[in-house]
């Protein structure tokens, strides 16, 4: 019998979920922006959530960043969950 992942599982229903109440909203209140506005800030944002991530990592130890800025494994490792947030934001 396969494993069941549960983080998987319950990550996939609070994306389901929270996309169902948006549509539900969007219904009810109706929507304010267009596709070409709504577009430019969802590549905005994944851009900046992108840089924030990898940034707010780099950061994190700047003696460390400073011993190892030409170590390309270094430089392309790691990234962080609050950079990402606040990057996106």
């Amino acid at each position: 019998m396969a494993k069941v992942l549960s983080h998987f599982v319950f990550e996939s229903l609070a994306y389901f979920v929270a996309f169902r109440l948006y549509l539900a909203a969007r219904d009810r209140n109706g929507d304010f922006l267009e596709n070409t506005a709504r577009w430019s800030i969802v590549i905005a944002a994944m851009a900046g959530a992108a840089i924030g991530a990898k940034l707010l990592y780099l950061l994190e130890n700047p003696t460390l960043l400073l011993r190892k800025w030409d170590d390309p494994l270094f430089l392309l490792g790691g990234k962080t969950v609050i950079g990402a947030l606040l990057g996106g934001t």
